[in-house]
């Protein structure tokens, strides 16, 4: 449980940074909203994992082999889950359904990384 706290204390400071730059961007960029949400968390994923392999999963051997296929899963699923909510819910507003969508993904990435630690 402790680990978990931690994790999400890390998890949460490079939140915020992901999305006010998600909504700085939101209004200039013409691609895909898809797009926008897969740049700007692969960016922050990389550096965040660095991060969390020194605090929480120093212990964990190999961690970056076990850790790369999740850390290249989170983007896309995050994205995905985006889309998906974006089109099944255009009423919600998209700092919801982005929320929604990324602590799926956040959670499923966690108790997967625990999982294979």
């Amino acid at each position: 449980m402790k680990d978990l706290v931690k994790y999400y204390l890390i998890t949460l400071v490079f939140y915020v940074v992901e999305i006010l730059s998600f909504f700085t961007a939101y209004n200039l960029f013409e691609l895909d909203i898809f797009w926008l949400n897969f740049g700007i968390r692969t960016a922050l994923v990389f550096i965040f994992s660095i991060l969390v392999r020194h605090i929480i999963f120093h212990e964990t051997n190999y961690f970056y082999l076990k850790f790369g296929v999740l850390v290249a899963l989170n983007p896309i699923l995050s994205s995905i889950f985006l889309k998906f909510f974006v089109v099944f819910y255009p009423m919600v507003e998209v700092i919801f359904l982005k929320f929604l969508g990324d602590l799926i993904c956040s959670l499923l990435i966690y108790f997967s990384l625990k999982k294979i630690s």
